[in-house]
């Protein structure tokens, strides 16, 4: 089972027994990336385990290695006393946290998600549409090139135009429009257009929080 939080840092777990090893992702919003990983409770059966950060272009990719511990991991800690393994990054790409070796599954090898951090190490926030039901998902490619003459986005009738096809399409929220930002999920500075598909509504307050991440693209 692996879960997620939003805007901070990635989490996940893996069974081992009745034991559970857990890892986290974290950015330090300074180019910095800090993989976690720890027991839920102290094992009672002896592990080496070598833990590997890794990286890739798209969702899918098959990830490269960034960074690696130079030794197998004979004691790892409960969350208070975990495991560690840092990385300095330059650049957009999806990351993610590798374990491996004997006495933890009978696999050897286990990849945790993927999440997408940009250069500044910012993991790539995540909203959730409650009324429409649709999330704002990560870009699936993390080396868009910035275009010359992006697509032109007039406030008044393209804004008009998707409030329209929206209540059309999953009818009229209770909200007030005028406290929302039309939001361009894959930001036009990197070839993103004004397709529906590409849009999604998000508080006016709040809206710096996702267009700002492509900033430091």
């Amino acid at each position: 089972m692996v879960n997620e939080t939003a805007q901070t840092r990635g989490i996940g777990s893996r069974d081992a027994e009745t034991q559970r090893l857990n890892t986290s992702l974290t950015g330090d919003k300074n180019s910095n990336l800090t993989a976690k990983v720890w027991w839920s409770s102290k094992p009672s059966f002896n592990y080496k385990i070598k833990m590997s950060l890794l990286y890739g272009t798209c969702r899918v990719d098959k990830p490269a290695s960034l960074k690696s511990n130079t030794d197998y991991l004979t004691s790892i800690g409960t969350s208070s006393n975990p495991a560690t393994l840092k990385a300095s990054i330059s650049t957009t790409k999806y990351f993610m946290i590798r374990l491996s070796g004997d006495g933890w599954t009978t696999v050897g090898t286990h990849d945790f998600n993927s999440f997408l951090f940009n250069k500044k190490a910012v993991i790539y926030p995540k909203y959730y549409n409650s009324h429409c039901k649709n999330r704002c998902v990560a870009p699936y490619y993390a080396n868009f090139a910035k275009v010359t003459n992006p697509v032109k986005w007039n406030s008044s009738t393209d804004r008009k135009n998707y409030i329209t096809w929206y209540e059309k399409t999953y009818g009229k929220p209770s909200v007030d429009w005028a406290k929302y930002d039309i939001h361009h999920i894959r930001s036009r500075e990197v070839g993103g257009l004004n397709d529906y598909y590409n849009l999604c509504p998000v508080i006016r307050t709040t809206h710096y929080t996702y267009s700002g991440w492509w900033n430091k693209y």
